[in-house]
């Protein structure tokens, strides 16, 4: 009974020894990994920087819209085909779907004035198409671009903080 009470008190007090030694372990790589954790200051700083990029990003998406309103506005002048003014004008479209997204994303750019223009921006899209299958006049088509581009370059300026 001795020889099976000390094998017993061995094998109770190795199962403590191990459980001791992984109680340390967990410590040591809780305390590592506690380590590993970003400062508050850090986490603050992109935040900072994402709000200009997409205000960078906005800017360049809508200059690159005006130069393609520009481009349907030359092609109108000049005559050309109704398929190639439609392919434009659905380039369009999905550019003013990219300033449309990229408008309610930042919250230093969202202002109630914009979300309110920015379906008034697709309508223009969808007024063209309809304009251009009625087989309005190159003056009219034209007047509405010229619009169009009006509302483009005032969001623009305002975007820019100006």
């Amino acid at each position: 009974m001795t020889q099976s009470l000390r094998e017993l008190l061995l094998r109770r007090l190795n199962q403590v020894f191990w459980l001791g030694l992984l109680m340390i372990l967990a410590g040591w790589g809780a305390w590592r990994f506690s380590g590993l954790a970003a400062p508050v200051s850090s986490v603050l700083t992109p935040s900072r920087t994402i709000a200009p990029r997409i205000q960078q990003l906005h800017l360049r998406s809508l200059s690159s819209l005006d130069s393609s309103v520009s481009v349907l506005r030359l092609a109108v002048m000049t005559g050309e085909a109704e398929t190639v003014l439609l392919d434009l004008n659905e380039q369009i479209r999905q550019q003013t779907q990219e300033v449309t997204l990229l408008s309610s994303s930042g919250p230093g750019i969202r202002s109630a004035k914009q979300t309110v223009n920015q379906p008034v921006l697709l309508n223009h899209c969808l007024v063209f198409r309809k304009m251009l299958l009625r087989k309005a006049s190159v003056r009219a088509l034209s007047q509405h671009i010229a619009e169009f581009q009006s509302q483009v370059r005032h969001l623009q300026y305002r975007v820019a903080g100006n």
